[in-house]
């Protein structure tokens, strides 16, 4: 149980110590007979000023490692299984192609 107080022109509820709210935000919904009140979610604005800055260290380290997977053997693979048995018996009968990919820079 708590208490129902007026602040300016709001009506306010005093939150016991032990729902309290770690943000100085929350979300208030209507449902029924209810209100909910929740911690704000973090819209991905918020998320993204939260990641570090790029810098040039960080961004020669990605280069290196997508050259890394660029540079490895095109990999032939059998998707026979994900087919039914009318286009498995289709697909063996034809030559399985491989398509290269096209690198980042043409």
């Amino acid at each position: 149980m708590t208490t129902i107080f007026t602040s300016g022109n709001s009506q306010a509820v005093r939150l016991p110590k032990a729902f309290r709210f770690d943000s100085k935000t929350v979300e208030i919904e209507r449902r029924g007979d209810e209100i909910v009140l929740r911690a704000k979610k973090q819209s991905v604005g918020d998320i993204l000023r939260q990641l570090p800055a790029f810098n040039a260290k960080g961004c020669a380290e990605w280069d290196h490692i997508e050259t890394l997977i660029n540079d490895q053997p095109l990999q032939e693979r059998d998707w026979n299984a994900l087919l039914g048995p009318a286009q498995q018996e289709q697909a063996t009968t034809t030559t399985p192609s491989v398509t290269p990919k096209k690198s980042r820079g043409a």
